[in-house]
């Protein structure tokens, strides 16, 4: 999806966004990209949360988070 170095941000081919607005962009894809993945998290079925050690309180309150509160490793991996 998005190309990265720490000068630029490369979402579709042509368009190049650099510093402040590189930064910015990317902030935000990393938002809406944390809410997919917490609604994925809630669609989830018990036996499915098990697996990966979570009991359905836990996703519950994971999904109810707003889509800025964004842990400090999630921001890493984009």
């Amino acid at each position: 999806m998005a190309q990265k170095s720490s000068a630029m941000l490369n979402v579709a081919p042509g368009r190049v966004y650099t510093g402040i607005r590189a930064n910015w962009l990317r902030r935000i894809l990393t938002a809406v990209d944390l809410r997919q993945s917490r609604l994925a998290l809630a669609r989830l079925s018990d036996e499915q949360l098990r697996d990966v050690g979570l009991t359905p309180e836990q996703a519950k309150a994971e999904a109810r988070r707003s889509m800025w509160d964004v842990p400090e490793h999630f921001g890493a991996r984009h």
